[in-house]
């Protein structure tokens, strides 16, 4: 019932070597998923006055005020946060308090708890309810367009209003 401690032997701080290849190819390792890009925070407490660049995400929990320029990276402004900037980045997610303008290149968020006053310029725009928002929201479709192959606004014709041959349906 009651066993005499063993005395540990004098390498038992050394892992023991597996030699048998089934035991090896049997042994599960958790696997931890990387991020592909590190994130700096401004703290709560923080305040900067001037100009914010870097070629990294950003999130924001203090103030900024000034420029932010992150290209083709995000700027994520905490619920606590609060920026009175000219932002430029690659995708702006807003759950606390911006004034300024707004420039994303790919989309911006302006979560339920958010506040924006200023413009937002972004091909893609989202603004959960509950949020809230005063000014105005410039989503400029030329260059996406003219990815998909140089197509127009004006280029493009309700299905109804198409011929036979353009859309394989008849117009109504």
């Amino acid at each position: 019932m009651f066993r005499k401690k063993q005395q540990e032997e004098p390498h038992a701080d050394v892992p023991e070597v597996v030699t048998d290849h089934e035991a090896i190819t049997e042994t599960k390792v958790p696997v931890v998923a990387a991020r592909s890009r590190e994130r700096a925070s401004i703290g709560a407490s923080i305040r900067i006055r001037g100009d914010v660049e870097g070629e990294e995400d950003v999130l924001v929990r203090g103030h900024v005020e000034g420029t932010v320029s992150l290209r083709n990276h995000r700027l994520t402004v905490g619920e606590e946060g609060d920026v009175s900037a000219t932002i430029t980045a690659g995708v702006v997610d807003v759950e606390g308090r911006v004034e300024g303008d707004v420039n994303a290149a790919d989309q911006v968020v302006v979560r339920a708890s958010g506040k924006v006053i200023g413009t937002i310029r972004s091909p893609r725009v989202t603004l959960e309810d509950g949020c809230r928002f005063k000014g105005t929201i410039d989503m400029d479709v030329e260059p996406a367009a003219r990815a998909v192959g140089g197509a127009k606004v004006a280029d493009f014709k309700p299905l109804s209003a198409r011929s036979d041959d353009e859309s394989g349906q008849q117009a109504r």
